[in-house]
């Protein structure tokens, strides 16, 4: 079986998500997966590089799993702001569909609507391929609101006319039928995650030592990007509050991102810096090392459109590893995280800083809290078993496309 897996981000700058899980381990099942991204953060190398127009070849890309066997094929666009756009909107359609004649291609696998959305949808039909739309969030919310209509409008396009959609949460199931989609072409496939990778172990002696983390510290972390809406910047200005009464208390932030200049700045000016280590984004591998170093894992996201319905997959991460959460109560993640028999303790701000407290101070809660997650993440997300279901439900839409008229 050969498949086409379509996004539009940027297949090595972008942080290791389902995007390259999905790719790889379809790879590792034996089918070949190629893979087409779009070239997002472009730089140019000199006045005069502005960008080409062919398609530069990637083999054996591998992001989130060992021995991947996934070729990228990056169309090319011109490095122009908009313009980059544009000129993908292009280079993308006659790319895929280059790769649809040349392949054999048997289903494509379609995250992105803005720049090939349509023209998958097209190249499809026309092919008698099944297109599989993979809905992880509201996208026309992800995008400056001059954009947000096109975007919109683009989104009630492609949902009907897709063969199925796997819906990433509950909420977003009823979000793609309330923009046309028929609802029995729409499966949720929740959110998966490497169990040999993330797993319970001890803390690491190497880690501790580069990271000036002392043994007896009480480490909170937060892995990921620092956006806007992270929250991050309320929990640094109320961490006072926690070091008064546990001054063990360490904040641990591995990621980057926007936000990270205010959450210094901060930090100094309330005089926590100490207790407070930023590590930058590091490699998909040390990831659930850094996350056995804590007691209790974090995600104070605010609540706006961008994280209304979705399941962050740090999250799975933290509980696999046995680390329980403390969590803003975002719809989406509540429409899959039931609470506490999931290992997740819900909090607004008001009592965000005390539940916290809580966890660092009650050995035995905090335990029991990690042993439920574990359990919980090892029999609902595990890749293991999501990827045969994933490779399931597309050879059922290659047989049933195969069967249409």
């Amino acid at each position: 079986m050969n498949i086409l897996v379509v996004h539009e981000v940027n297949w090595f700058k972008k942080v290791v998500y389902e995007f390259h899980d999905f790719a790889e381990n379809l790879s590792l099942l034996g089918y070949r997966v190629i893979c087409v991204d779009f070239e997002e953060g472009w730089e140019r190398e000199s006045f005069f590089d502005l960008g080409h127009l062919g398609i530069r070849v990637y083999q054996n890309v591998s992001r989130a799993s060992k021995n991947s066997t996934v070729e990228l094929r990056r169309p090319g666009l011109i490095k122009l702001p908009l313009l980059d756009r544009l000129t993908s909107i292009l280079t993308h359609y006659f790319a895929i569909k280059k790769i649809i004649r040349s392949e054999s291609i048997d289903a494509i696998l379609l995250y992105s609507v803005p720049t090939n959305g349509i023209p998958v949808v097209l190249l499809g039909r026309r092919n008698k391929i099944p297109v599989i739309f993979r809905s992880i969030d509201k996208l026309h919310r992800l995008r400056h609101k001059v954009f947000r209509w096109p975007v919109f409008f683009s989104e009630k396009i492609v949902y009907p006319r897709v063969d199925r959609i796997l819906a990433l949460t509950p909420k977003l199931a009823d979000y793609v039928c309330q923009l046309g989609a028929e609802r029995e072409k729409v499966t949720l496939l929740l959110p998966g995650i490497n169990r040999e990778l993330f797993r319970p172990a001890p803390r690491d002696a190497q880690l501790m030592e580069r990271w000036s983390l002392e043994e007896d510290d009480r480490i909170i972390i937060f892995v990921g990007t620092f956006f806007e809406f992270s929250g991050l910047d309320f929990f640094i200005e109320n961490f006072p509050l926690l070091l008064q009464d546990l001054p063990q208390a360490r904040l641990l932030l591995v990621g980057d991102g926007p936000l990270r200049k205010k959450i210094e700045r901060m930090a100094g000016a309330l005089g926590i810096s100490d207790r407070i280590t930023i590590t930058g984004f590091q490699s998909y591998e040390l990831v659930p090392r850094f996350i056995n170093l804590a007691q209790v894992a974090i995600n104070p996201f605010r609540l706006v459109d961008a994280t209304r319905d979705i399941i962050p997959t740090k999250l799975l991460q933290y509980l696999a590893c046995q680390v329980p959460v403390v969590c803003t109560p975002l719809p989406g993640i509540q429409s899959v995280l039931a609470g506490e028999d999931c290992g997740v303790v819900y909090s607004d701000y008001a009592d965000f800083i005390s539940q916290v407290r809580r966890l660092l101070m009650d050995d035995e809660k905090r335990k029991s809290l990690g042993e439920k997650g574990h359990k919980y993440v090892e029999k609902n997300h595990d890749w293991n078993i999501l990827k045969k279901r994933l490779e399931t439900l597309i050879q059922q839409e290659i047989e049933r496309k195969g069967t249409r008229t």
